[in-house]
């Protein structure tokens, strides 16, 4: 079954720590693993914890 293109909606990108959804620009990647991205509170969160 496909899915017609008018209808299909792509999930927005969600935050690896937290699982919250963010636009992409929103996200910072990891430089060795692009595919994880996490949100700047989360972001904070790891870099002082």
């Amino acid at each position: 079954m496909t899915v017609a293109e008018e209808t299909f909606q792509p999930s927005a990108p969600v935050c690896w720590c937290c699982g919250g959804k963010f636009e992409d620009r929103d996200l910072v990647r990891l430089g060795a693993h692009p595919e994880v991205g996490v949100c700047i509170g989360c972001a904070k969160y790891t870099a002082y914890s």
